[in-house]
């Protein structure tokens, strides 16, 4: 699991220059996604979370705890997932 402090702020992002697009994932892939802390107690467990790809890297930025827990429990079930994506 990747800690905040390294992580770097280089850009913003905003509609000009990022694009959307929702997708559906396993546990075994959301377990491939930078998350930065290791709650697994959500308060909700609404779909979907969003996620920030930028420079190879998948950056949970809403709905950390909510990953957390669904890579815990494992199984098949996909996850609806909004990545954000620079052009």
């Amino acid at each position: 699991m990747t800690k905040k402090a390294d992580a770097v702020a280089t850009r913003s992002f905003d509609p000009s220059n990022c694009f959307l697009r929702e997708a559906r994932l396993s546990p075994e892939q959301l377990t491939q996604l930078d998350r930065y802390h290791e709650r697994r107690v959500p308060q909700f467990e609404v779909e979907p979370v969003v996620v920030l790809r930028y420079e190879g890297r998948g950056i949970v930025i809403e709905g950390n705890t909510r990953v957390n827990k669904w890579c815990a429990e494992g199984g098949s079930r996909l996850r609806s997932v909004i990545f954000i994506e620079p052009r």
